[in-house]
C-alpha cells in the first residue's frame, strides 16, 4: 500500500515564499539607500492630486513584472521624529501617454486607461528621528497595497495619487529635483503700501524650466485687484508712474500682455499683506531655451496704484532631463507641471 504525501505547504511557509519572491524596485534607483536632496508631501490641508510621470529608462527593473504595491519613504533630512497619522488616498496606475519632459498641465493628457488600484485610508507610522542609512523599513515608509496586481507592459508609467485631508496627515517624504533651472534677477524696488520692503514679487529659478510651470507670486494689499505684466526685456530707463497717480513708482516692463487676479486675505496679520499668484506654463518649445521674460506686478491698492519691483526671468538653457515629472494641484483646480519635489517611489514587484 502506497502512502500519499501531501505537497501542500503550511500557510506561513507560503507567505514566506511569496515575500521572498517579491522584490523592491526603487525609482530612481540611485536613491534606493541614499536620501534624495529634496522633500515633498502627498497629503495637505486641502484635497490634492499628484500625478507622477516616469520615463521607461527608470523602469528597467519592472520589465515583465507585476506591481503589487507602491511605497513612499520619509524624508531623512528632516531630523525630528514624525507622529503617526492617517491618510485618505486613491491611487491609479496606467501607461504614460507622453514623456516626462512633455508632460502637460492636464491629468487626462498624460496617461492611457489608468486603473484604480487602491481607495481607502492608510496608517502613517510613528517614525523616529532618522539615523544611519535610509531604508525602506516599516517605520520609515507608507505602503499602498494594490487591490489587484498591475502588469507592467513596458514604456512610461504614471502613478496618480489623490488625497483628502483627515487632519493627521503631515508626513513629508523623500523627493528629487530637476538638475537644471533658470535665473531670476530683481530690478528696482516696490512702491505703494509696501515701499519699505525690498521685494514683493517672487519667482523661483527651479521653476523656470521649459516645459514646466512657474508660479509668479506677489505680497500685496488684501483684496486688491492685481495685474501681472509680461514683457520681453527690462526697459533701459524705467517710466515714472506718477503720471497715473502712482507716486514714487517706476514701470520697468513694456508689457505685451497681462494676466489678472486678486490679492488674498492677510497671510498672518494685515500689516504683512496677502498673497496672489499666477501659474505660467512654459511650453516645451526649443525656441524658448534661454529666453527672457520681464515681469512686474501692478496693483490697485486701497491707498492708490502701486507696482512691485520687476523680475527678469531667464528660462533654462536645456530641456528637462530628470526623466520624471509631477502634475499636481488641488483636486478642484488646474494642475501645474513640476520637476522638483518629485517623490522617490518603491515598487513591490514579482
Amino acid at each position: 500500500m502506497k502512502t500519499l504525501v501531501s505537497s501542500a505547504l503550511p500557510a506561513s511557509l507560503l507567505l514566506s515564499a511569496l515575500a521572498q519572491a517579491q522584490n523592491l524596485a526603487v525609482v530612481p534607483a540611485a536613491y534606493a539607500s541614499t536620501d534624495a536632496p529634496s522633500r515633498t508631501v502627498l497629503v495637505t490641508h486641502v484635497p490634492e492630486r499628484t500625478q507622477v510621470v516616469i520615463d521607461v529608462d527608470h523602469l528597467q527593473a519592472l520589465a515583465g513584472r507585476r506591481i503589487h504595491a507602491v511605497l513612499v519613504r520619509r524624508d531623512a533630512r528632516l531630523a525630528s521624529p514624525l507622529a503617526a497619522g492617517t491618510w485618505s488616498v486613491a491611487l491609479r496606475v496606467g501607461a504614460a501617454a507622453r514623456s516626462a519632459a512633455d508632460a502637460r498641465p492636464d491629468y487626462l493628457a498624460n496617461t492611457v486607461d489608468p486603473i484604480e488600484v487602491f481607495r481607502g485610508t492608510l496608517a502613517t507610522p510613528a517614525s523616529p528621528a532618522p539615523s544611519g542609512t535610509p531604508d525602506w523599513g516599516g517605520t520609515n515608509t507608507v505602503r499602498i497595497d494594490f487591490a489587484q496586481p498591475f502588469a507592467y507592459a513596458g514604456g512610461g508609467l504614471v502613478v496618480d495619487f489623490e488625497s483628502t485631508p483627515l487632519g493627521s496627515d503631515w508626513w513629508p517624504i523623500d523627493a528629487i529635483d530637476e538638475p537644471i533651472e533658470g535665473r531670476v534677477t530683481p530690478i528696482g524696488s516696490p512702491c505703494g503700501r509696501f515701499a519699505s520692503w525690498s521685494s514683493t514679487a517672487r519667482a523661483e529659478a527651479k521653476e523656470l524650466v521649459v516645459g514646466r510651470t512657474a508660479t509668479i507670486g506677489l505680497h500685496g494689499d488684501p483684496n486688491a485687484p492685481a495685474l501681472l505684466l509680461f514683457g520681453t526685456e527690462i526697459l533701459g530707463s524705467p517710466l515714472d508712474m506718477s503720471v497715473i497717480g502712482a507716486t514714487g513708482c517706476s514701470l520697468h516692463v513694456l508689457p505685451f500682455t497681462a494676466l489678472g487676479t486678486v490679492v488674498g486675505a492677510p497671510t498672518h496679520t494685515p500689516e504683512f499683506g496677502g498673497r496672489a499668484w499666477i501659474d505660467v506654463h512654459l511650453p516645451a518649445d526649443q525656441a524658448l531655451l534661454a529666453a527672457t521674460l520681464a515681469l512686474q506686478w501692478f496693483e490697485a491698492q486701497s491707498t492708490g496704484f502701486a507696482f512691485s519691483e520687476a523680475i527678469e526671468c531667464e528660462l533654462s538653457a536645456a530641456t528637462p532631463s530628470l526623466g520624471m515629472a509631477i502634475v499636481a494641484g488641488q483636486v478642484a483646480g488646474s494642475p501645474s507641471v513640476r520637476s522638483h519635489g518629485v517623490p522617490v517611489l518603491g515598487f513591490v514587484i514579482d
